[in-house]
């Protein structure tokens, strides 16, 4: 059974379910947003309008335009009537924009307040739980506290039964505890002696052991700053003579060497000013041409520029070997279609044929339908005759078609998005489908994104 006279009686039983409070516009029906109780009148915004409201007098347009000037004079009506119009127009835009802007802040004050009524209710709720939960805990600390109070009486019971059976038997345990006492005293002196050299030796070796972990640290620490010293100097020593190596190379060669002249890269080198080229590492560097002891021109990937000719190593002897022809092949026409002119390249230096399978052209001239059957040598066509020629002589053109990038500009500054309907820019990059929607912003395409 249970004790009756222990029950706690604000205690609920477990069929009990609480219900939390009700918001005031669901206990009260002439408090809330409409419907069929109405609308509370103190809540209604005095600018709105009524759905009875058809016009805005601040918007109604003018159905007549004034005409200023002579009005005899047909041209000065004219150009009157134009001046209207636009200042119309311009009024209407300002409006349409005034109102936009008063539409987004109501929205925006709309969100506000709800998020703040959200967030009051949930605190409510937040205290009502908090309350339930303190009144819980003090519930649990009361029962503890009765507990405790019953074990301390129990408890106070068993000490006085042992405090009793204690001095009755006092006198003959008196000599028996004071031996006991004695011996335990002498093991607990012992015992602290023991601890206090165990101690001492702990400590000593501790020490020791740091001492000589400090010791071979300094050593590795000194043995790794020797030979990182000594790596550094061997590879100044070798970058030097790889430099020096690469100016004796460089002097030795003539001014203006031939389009088959090439140079490798053995540093890492990026262009200082718009005239200059950059390149890694391997590199190829192709149509060198000597400017003074230290600078040459040079074409790499694509584009040519100036570079300090002892960060490449030249090459020597790179010309490209003509493949061999069978004379039993037969001779190409040109294609039928003039349109399809496929892979097309640019002469950057005359080249005159030395072979009657090869084919002439000047600097300038175009050289189209070019095939690489060869590495060194090519097939193409130029002055209406097909043939083949060194590769480097021309620089290829473009295949691709130029696409209709609509109106384009050039950033002048950087730039950071601050929304995800914005895109970043970088000074000097293309701004591409230019389209301009209002005086202060524009929209268009940079790095693959609108």
């Amino acid at each position: 059974g249970v004790q009756k006279d222990r029950v706690d009686k604000s205690a609920v039983g477990f069929e009990h379910q609480s219900e939390l409070s009700k918001h005031a516009s669901q206990t009260d029906a002439a408090k809330g947003f409409g419907g069929k109780f109405g609308v509370q009148k103190d809540r209604v915004d005095k600018s709105a309008h009524s759905f009875d409201q058809t016009g805005d007098d601040s918007t109604q347009y003018k159905t007549k335009i004034d005409v200023k000037g002579d009005v005899k004079n047909f041209r000065s009506r004219f150009e009157n009537f134009g001046a209207a119009a636009e200042e119309e127009n311009k009024r209407r835009v300002e409006e349409e924009k005034r109102k936009r802007d008063l539409e987004f802040k109501r929205q925006v004050e709309a969100s506000k307040k709800k998020e703040a009524a959200a967030e009051e209710q949930r605190m409510k709720e937040e205290q009502l739980r908090r309350e339930e939960e303190e009144k819980r805990r003090q519930e649990d600390e009361r029962r503890e506290s009765e507990t405790r109070r019953l074990d301390e009486e129990r408890l106070e019971a068993q000490r006085r039964d042992e405090e009793r059976r204690a001095r009755e038997e006092q006198d003959s345990m008196n000599k028996r505890q004071e031996e006991e006492q004695r011996r335990f005293e002498e093991d607990r002196r012992r015992e602290e002696e023991q601890r206090q050299n165990e101690e001492r030796r702990r400590e000593e070796d501790r020490r020791r052991a740091e001492e000589e972990k400090r010791q071979m640290e300094e050593r590795k620490a000194e043995e790794r700053r020797l030979a990182e010293e000594k790596r550094m100097e061997e590879e100044r020593r070798a970058a030097e003579e790889k430099r020096l190596e690469a100016e004796r190379a460089a002097q030795q060669t003539t001014t203006k060497s031939g389009p088959g002249k090439q140079a490798k890269a053995i540093y890492d080198y990026v262009a200082g000013d718009d005239d200059e080229v950059s390149f890694a590492v391997g590199d190829l560097i192709s149509q060198i041409e000597m400017i003074d002891d230290g600078w040459a021109n040079g074409s790499v990937n694509g584009k040519r520029g100036m570079f300090p000719i002892g960060y490449a190593e030249i090459v020597e002897d790179q010309s490209p070997v003509k493949p061999s022809r069978s004379p039993a092949q037969p001779a190409v026409e040109p294609p039928s279609d003039p349109e399809d002119k496929g892979l097309c390249g640019t002469a950057i230096y005359d080249y005159e044929a030395a072979d009657t399978d090869e084919i002439s052209f000047a600097e300038g001239e175009e050289i189209t339908n070019i095939e690489m059957p060869d590495p060194g040598w090519w097939i193409g066509i130029c002055r209406g005759k097909r043939g083949i020629f060194p590769m480097a002589y021309i620089q290829l053109n473009d295949k691709e078609p130029a696409e209709d990038l609509g109106k384009c500009g050039t950033a002048l500054y950087d730039y950071e998005a601050g929304a995800d309907d914005e895109t970043g820019l970088t000074e000097g990059c293309k701004v591409t489908n230019i389209e301009i929607i209002d005086e202060g912003w524009w929209v268009g395409v940079s790095g693959g994104r609108k």
